[in-house]
């Protein structure tokens, strides 16, 4: 899979970009700023992990616009405390899963195989989907 790591300390983003790639895996990270929608539209992305200060107002509409604009890349969340109101609304809004912060190795690699199953699952439907299609349109 290939990763976008959206954080604006520099440290943690490069441990994170380091241990997806440790893993075998592919990671660009940033910090948030208007540059994140062209390196989106530039790179195909599996997923992408945004660090999110859940106190801002903005959080929820950054969560809403990468969804928007990218609806097949799965979005995860890293945040500092999680806020069960806050992290329902943004699973509400399309969030895969939520990892905090501090986490551990073991949480990342679990987090990194739930994001593969989504995507072999979401790969199955569109392959059932595409061959209903094609019986429903050949049979008429």
């Amino acid at each position: 899979m290939k990763f976008l790591v959206i954080d604006n300390d520099q440290t943690c983003r490069e441990a994170i970009c380091f241990l997806i790639e440790d893993e075998g895996h592919a990671a660009d990270g940033m910090a948030w700023s208007e540059q994140v929608w062209p390196k989106l539209k530039e790179l195909q992305f599996d997923a992408v992990l945004l660090d999110v200060d859940m106190s801002r107002p903005d959080a929820l509409g950054r969560i809403s616009d990468l969804r928007m604009a990218h609806p097949d890349v799965q979005l995860v969340i890293v945040v500092i405390e999680q806020n069960l109101k806050m992290a329902v609304e943004a699973i509400c809004r399309g969030v895969a899963d939520i990892l905090e912060k501090p986490f551990r190795r073991e949480h990342l690699l679990l987090m990194m195989a739930r994001l593969e199953r989504f995507r072999q699952l979401y790969r199955q439907l569109n392959h059932r989907a595409e061959k209903i299609e094609k019986n429903h349109c050949a049979a008429t």
